[in-house]
């Protein structure tokens, strides 16, 4: 098991006490986005506290553009991870999730090796394959050739957003840091799934 868990694996605001040792501990959190404001910033429900995510830590690609800021408003009334960097003089915990997401993907791509299975949920069906989070809203590609035995016009066929899934690891380039995913082997081969 991965110690970075996909969006979406929502879970309880994290105490006021486990926040603050957060700052000095880098530990990463998941918690509810609950608002985008005017300046896209991320409101974050951390329960005791008011979370934010100022718009230059809502994902890591924002600051060269290769991330657009769709996905920043596409996280509202969705868990995200963050990490703590300080609590403001009003109390207020200012969070990021470009840091958890830069500590997860220098993970994967260090440990990550073809053929581990890991756990994924989907963030969007297209025509060409599927774009999983893998952990910390860190995306991998699964190519629709990769993910069923059978053929498929479109992987919305298959699979629909925040469905849970595992997938083996079909190829991490160091390079360009994407990481490949497959789901076809997992499945056992098309005579196996005939005969059922």
């Amino acid at each position: 098991m991965l110690p970075y868990s996909p969006e979406g694996n929502y879970a309880p605001p994290p105490a006021i006490d486990s926040l603050r040792r957060g700052v000095s501990t880098g530990e990463i959190f998941q918690a509810m986005c609950v608002k985008c404001d005017e300046f896209h910033n991320l409101h974050i429900d951390l329960g005791s506290c008011r979370g934010i995510i100022p718009r230059e830590e809502t994902a890591l690609g924002l600051a060269d553009g290769s991330t657009k800021e769709y996905a920043i408003l596409s996280r509202v009334g969705k868990p995200v991870s963050f990490q703590v960097l300080a609590f403001d003089s009003t109390g207020n915990a200012i969070l990021s999730r470009r840091a958890a997401q830069e500590e997860a993907r220098r993970y994967f791509l260090s440990a990550l090796r073809n053929g581990d299975i890991i756990s994924a949920i989907i963030q969007n069906p297209a025509d060409f394959g599927v774009f999983c989070d893998i952990g910390c809203g860190c995306t991998a590609l699964m190519r629709i050739d990769r993910c069923c035995v059978s053929r498929l016009k479109t992987t919305a066929d298959l699979f629909l957003p925040g469905q849970k899934l595992h997938a083996a690891i079909l190829s991490v380039d160091d390079d360009t840091g994407r990481i490949e995913l497959t789901g076809r082997e997992l499945l056992g081969t098309w005579e196996e799934n005939a005969g059922l």
